[in-house]
């Protein structure tokens, strides 16, 4: 136990400085570090809000361009290339012939 009283006694105010300035350099570069998350995060905010102003922008214009349901139902039922494609979704569907249900449609538009 002497040994080790004798070894404190004479090193003991050099270790407690060696710790001491070991303690501070850790110190001084977490706040390094943590200047650095701080300032990457500040880029990503506002490559974020940047962003977010050019989506709102496209969405906007997107908007402009889109046409209401009623008008795309009215142009559905009234376009003679949607009625002919429904024609052969239900030959499809049914396996009918086209021409028997072109004779079908003929002769119901005939009785009116």
């Amino acid at each position: 136990m002497k040994k080790i009283t004798d070894f404190l006694n004479r090193w003991g105010f050099v270790i407690v400085i060696c710790l001491m300035v070991l303690l501070y350099a850790k110190s001084c570069s977490t706040g390094r570090s943590a200047d650095k998350c701080n300032k990457r995060i500040d880029a990503l905010e506002k490559q974020i809000a940047a962003d977010d102003s050019v989506f709102s922008a496209a969405l906007n214009e997107i908007n402009g361009k889109c046409i209401e349901r009623n008008d795309m139902i009215y142009l559905l039922r009234t376009t003679e290339n949607t009625k002919t494609l429904i024609i052969e979704e239900l030959v499809d569907k049914k396996q009918l012939s086209m021409q028997d249900l072109y004779n079908n449609l003929n002769d119901a538009e005939g009785k009116k």
